[in-house]
């Protein structure tokens, strides 16, 4: 019995058979989304430098420096500058450049000591009266409860001497109080008043031989007459 061998004829795949190998090329700056990709991150740059230098500006702007009473001319010292973040509010309150031009002009509603300016809060034209600020010694006992802005009258009680009865007189007459002074003696206060500038010298010479009582007026601003020169008997 015969047998056939087969063989089996063995084929190898050729150098033109074989797929082509793929190579990853590297992105190139004409890629859309590489020039896309970097803009987004220059705008995110951009926009961080910019809120940072935001947030850190400030505007000097004016601070009450005490207590402010409606009506009450402003003076030197009732104002000082801060530095504050205001952004788009800035324009609601006085800058620091007008720290001068603001002396004299009158108070139309209150500021607490601290509280920013509003240009609301002042009037437009100053007092054209000129005004002097003094200090009176005054008994604790004489002094009835007083705010800053009040109107008050001055009364000055002079002491009797051998020949002559004591007198006590109106000094002053609806002048607006500020406030406590810094110092006084052992038995006084010492009263800031605004006082008009042609009363300054007598006003003074009464504190030196008188005896000063302060009242309040009420309500604030009525006038209810002079009680001229009166025998202190």
């Amino acid at each position: 019995m015969s047998m056939t061998v087969l063989r089996e004829r063995v084929t190898r795949p050729t150098a033109g058979d074989s797929p082509a190998a793929e190579r990853l090329e590297p992105p190139r700056w004409r890629d859309r989304r590489l020039v896309l990709g970097v803009v987004l991150i220059l705008l995110a740059v951009l926009l961080g430098a910019r809120l940072l230098s935001s947030g850190s500006r400030t505007t000097a702007v004016l601070v009450a420096a005490r207590p402010l009473a409606a009506g009450q001319p402003l003076v030197a010292g009732d104002l000082r500058i801060g530095h504050v973040h205001l952004g788009d509010a800035s324009g609601a309150y006085w800058p620091a450049a007008d720290l001068a031009g603001l002396t004299g002009h009158p108070m139309t509603s209150a500021v607490a000591a601290g509280d920013l300016l509003p240009r609301s809060a002042v009037g437009a034209t100053a007092d054209p009266t000129p005004t002097r600020i003094v200090s009176l010694p005054v008994d604790p006992v004489r002094v009835p409860v007083l705010a800053a802005g009040d109107l008050v009258d001055v009364f000055a009680t002079s002491k009797p001497t051998p020949t002559q009865p004591g007198t006590t007189v109106a000094v002053l007459r609806g002048v607006r109080y500020l406030g406590r002074g810094d110092s006084g003696s052992g038995s006084t206060v010492s009263l800031r008043v605004e006082i008009p500038v042609d009363r300054t010298a007598a006003v003074v010479r009464a504190s030196e031989v008188a005896s000063l009582d302060v009242v309040l007026e009420h309500p604030a601003g009525q006038d209810t007459g002079d009680v001229g020169v009166v025998p202190v008997p």
